[in-house]
């Protein structure tokens, strides 16, 4: 998973869990938390950009091995054909409801048909 942005609170806790210090630390937080491009980052501290990544990469791998389960937010963004995207959406609306009122069955049958359509559609690809 490719981190985007990570609030200063999160970054703060995650960089802990790391080595990054000084310029590498500052790199990643221009990135990650300012939402700055990394070749303006790269220009700005004089390095390349795969040191830029590498420095992402770290905070990356720590939030991934301690961030708390269900307590953050991860913005996914794909590119699927129009009908799987509304397929995982309607998914997505049955899920956020009520876990008391949750229809079982529905949930089960939506997966199952996103499964199908996915298998479908690879084949189409590979073929």
């Amino acid at each position: 998973m490719k981190l985007k942005r990570l609030s200063a609170e999160d970054f703060e806790r995650v960089v802990g869990f790391t080595r990054l210090q000084g310029a590498a630390c500052g790199m990643a937080r221009a990135v990650l938390v300012d939402g700055r491009p990394q070749a303006e980052v790269a220009a700005e501290y004089g390095v390349t950009r795969q040191r830029i990544h590498l420095a992402i990469g770290v905070i990356e791998k720590a939030y991934m091995k301690h961030a708390p389960p269900g307590d953050n937010l991860v913005r996914v963004s794909l590119e699927l054909p129009e009908r799987w995207a509304l397929a995982l959406y309607s998914l997505m609306e049955t899920l956020n409801q009520d876990p008391q009122n949750l229809d079982r069955e529905r949930v089960i049958d939506m997966i199952e048909k996103a499964i199908i359509d996915a298998r479908s559609g690879l084949t189409r690809i590979l073929k």
